[in-house]
């Protein structure tokens, strides 16, 4: 006589994951579905399977849990013939399946013990003679043997998985989204959404960083967060590309529709270049910045104080670094009252920094020779704003040396004409000179200045002292 042992339950790691094994009487096992499912997530529904291998997945106990048999789980990985399947049926072979048809060779389940026969009573002799001589002969009727009492089986039941920290949970689950192992549609759509919804944090970082109000000329640490954003941002769409085009791929193992997942991956891709371009935009010149100063090859401008003559002089590039050597000239004593500025132009940033400095102080500027680009700013920062003789002012849109000009205003433009506006120019001005491409460049009349309010004297009408 028989008695089935109780269930027992364990766990092998395969990979990321821990697949739960059930073994039953007579060293069979059955797999729990929802980690296969994890290891190949385009495994067919709980239903097609039921439809297809009815007494080979099914429920073991209460729980919603389905299982397969072992030949279930088998013809079905073998049905799919992916390379994932199919190193998952290797696995499985040598891990489980083999040792458990070693143990059935090996302890074959014991035959059922047919029950015991009752010995017959001795037969009575009929005659005189043998009555007498058997008469005191007693035959003892053989006594079944008496069953062994049933060996005490200890049910093993696996302990609840210890809840892991959430760092941990959240590295492996970075691991397999970036491993492709997530469904189509999972990894599309929510790391598509969680790209989105960081674009729009970078975006609203860089403008608090990259904005000139608050700029005091500390610029170091603001390229290094410039950098980190774009760089977070960067590689946060890289990984989103990767996740979705090893989705794609495994798809196309597993048998799925191709045509659909070569559409994702490239709807992926054109995403992107959108994703990237206004960030990128408002963290150009930071970049830049950067760029030369990890170089040591920042320009600042030169800035000399000539009291005798009652103004101070800005000549070169407006760099980063100019700000805080054009407040240094103004702090110094004795106090003077005049900046005239020769320059090509600069960084937006520097220049708006450096008008407001300027404006804040409640000095006057000139030009004398050349102001162009960024220059401009610092021009349109004075209280009185003279033009010398031989002055030459130009005005064009923002941009980089070596890019294709931007075809619209971009967000530094719109920054630079609310400037020129609230320095009373009109706006008609303000239009011509910011709806001129950065690779050419508009060189107003000193009468149209006058008349736009964006200069307001001759220089030879200027103060006393000057």
């Amino acid at each position: 006589m028989t008695h089935p042992s109780a269930p027992r339950l364990w766990s092998a790691r395969y990979k990321a994951s821990q697949i739960e094994v059930c073994e039953v009487n007579g060293f069979h096992h059955w797999i729990a579905s929802k980690e296969i499912r994890k290891v190949l997530p385009g495994l067919r529904s709980d239903v097609q399977l039921q439809g297809q291998y009815p007494s080979g997945f099914k429920k073991l106990d209460s729980r919603a849990r389905y299982h397969f048999n072992e030949a279930a789980l088998v013809s079905e990985l073998q049905r799919i013939g992916s390379q994932d399947g199919l190193l998952l049926l290797a696995w499985l072979e040598r891990t489980v399946f083999y040792p458990a048809r070693r143990k059935r060779e090996v302890f074959p389940a014991p035959a059922m013990m047919p029950p015991p026969v009752q010995a017959a009573e001795p037969e009575r002799a009929v005659q005189a003679g043998d009555q007498h001589q058997h008469h005191h002969l007693h035959l003892m009727a053989r006594t079944p043997a008496r069953p062994a009492p049933p060996v005490a089986t200890r049910r093993v039941v696996a302990p609840p998985p210890a809840t892991d920290p959430i760092h941990i949970r959240c590295v492996r689950a970075a691991r397999r989204f970036l491993g492709g192992k997530d469904g189509l549609a999972r990894t599309v759509l929510t790391g598509g959404a969680a790209l989105v919804c960081w674009t729009f944090v970078v975006l609203f970082a860089l403008q608090g960083l990259t904005h000139d109000t608050d700029y005091t000329g500390k610029y170091l640490l603001r390229q290094w967060l410039v950098l980190l954003l774009i760089a977070s941002l960067a590689l946060m769409c890289a990984g989103w590309c990767i996740a979705v085009m090893r989705c794609a791929l495994r798809r196309q193992r597993e048998g799925h529709n191709l045509v659909v997942s070569f559409l994702a991956f490239v709807g992926s891709l054109m995403l992107l270049p959108n994703l990237m371009s206004f960030p990128l935009l408002l963290a150009d010149e930071w970049l830049q910045g950067w760029w030369e100063s990890v170089r040591y090859e920042v320009t600042v401008a030169d800035v000399m104080r000539i009291p005798d003559l009652g103004r101070i002089v800005v000549r070169g590039e407006l760099g980063f670094g100019s700000y805080k050597a054009l407040e240094q000239a103004i702090l110094a004593k004795p106090r003077l009252t005049l900046v005239q500025i020769e320059s090509a132009g600069g960084y937006v940033v520097e220049g708006l920094a450096m008008a407001r400095l300027i404006e804040a102080h409640r000095m006057d500027t000139v030009s004398l020779e050349e102001c162009d680009s960024a220059c401009t700013l610092l021009l349109a920062a004075g209280q009185e704003r003279y033009l010398g003789p031989n002055a030459v002012v130009g005005f064009h849109r923002s941009g980089r040396p070596g890019r294709e000009p931007s075809a619209s205003w971009t967000p530094t433009d719109h920054r630079i004409a609310d400037y020129y506006r609230s320095r009373a120019t009109t706006e008609e001005f303000v239009r011509l000179a910011l709806n001129t491409p950065f690779n050419r460049i508009w060189t107003p009349e000193p009468g149209q200045m006058f008349a736009a309010g964006y200069a307001t004297k001759w220089w030879r009408e200027r103060k006393a002292g000057y």
